[in-house]
């Protein structure tokens, strides 16, 4: 294989992948955004989401594996600041799937979730 081959193979599997976006949406306190859970197109997988909620609030992950699941809290469980911008990672594998809740009634002003495969 020629090295373009392999830049364009890499290229690929490396292309973040759009996965969801909430644009101006009211939410309830600890309501899931997403009536279907998030579940990675490959894996591992990195998911990458950008928020930004008109109150303050903790913003959490509902992670589920099988039937379990786990609350795991962003920004050190610290509530994030109304009007500001994050970002947050966070690693997905088979057969996770993941969606969100925040701890407070509130807009989300924007919400986009991107997919970023990883070589494994």
């Amino acid at each position: 294989m020629s090295y373009s081959e392999i830049v364009q193979v890499l290229r690929d599997l490396l292309t973040p992948i759009f996965r969801a976006h909430i644009y101006d949406a009211l939410i309830d306190a600890f309501g899931e955004f997403f009536v279907s859970d998030l579940d990675p197109y490959k894996h591992p997988t990195l998911f990458r989401i950008g928020v930004t909620f008109s109150t303050s609030g903790v913003f959490k992950l509902v992670r589920r594996i099988d039937q379990s699941t786990i609350i795991e809290e962003f920004n050190s469980g610290n509530a994030l600041l109304s009007n500001c911008s994050y970002i947050f990672d966070t690693i997905v594998e088979k057969p996770e799937t993941i969606n969100f809740v925040y701890t407070t009634s509130t807009t989300i002003l924007h919400c986009t979730v991107i997919e970023i495969p990883m070589v494994s």
